[in-house]
């Protein structure tokens, strides 16, 4: 069943119910890539901002299963910069993209603010998508600071 549900500046329809459905077969980043900074991670999910568990939940993903995790560096000792998105079975039906074109090489970040050092933003613009995954597909980014907790060092 398709729905509407608001986020921030965006009004997004989902199919709640496919997408969880995808995300009981997904793995984690840690089964599917296993390297240190997916695996710190799965370890940091507890600490994310509760709004986003909320948004993740109302749109029926599973916020331990990003289809991708990227570290993009240490901002201060054991504060690092994390990157990554989820796939959703919806569109945008209000709101803007998550990078604005700015020439055909360049594009630009329009996340919006979440919470403290945490932002969020939609796009139609899909990466890594599972062939599998139910259509229509949205993709949403964020990007936040996150603890180093594992105590290996990256």
């Amino acid at each position: 069943m398709v729905e509407q549900v608001k986020i921030l500046d965006w009004i997004i329809e989902v199919d709640r119910a496919r997408t969880i459905a995808f995300y009981t077969k997904m793995l984690t980043p840690s089964a599917s890539c296993g390297c240190l900074y997916c695996r710190n991670f799965e370890e940091a999910v507890p600490g994310l901002p509760k709004k986003f568990g909320g948004i993740l939940a109302k749109l029926g993903v599973d916020i331990k299963k990003a289809a991708e995790v990227y570290e993009l560096g240490e901002l201060k000792t054991g504060i690092h910069l994390y990157g990554g998105w989820y796939h959703v079975t919806g569109r945008i039906v209000q709101g803007d993209e998550s990078f604005l074109h700015i020439d055909d090489r360049t594009r630009q970040a329009n996340f919006r603010q979440l919470d403290e050092d945490f932002y969020i933003g939609f796009t139609t613009k899909i990466n890594l998508v599972a062939k599998d995954f139910p259509k229509p597909v949205l993709q949403l980014e964020f990007t936040g600071n996150l603890p180093w907790l594992l105590t290996e060092s990256p």
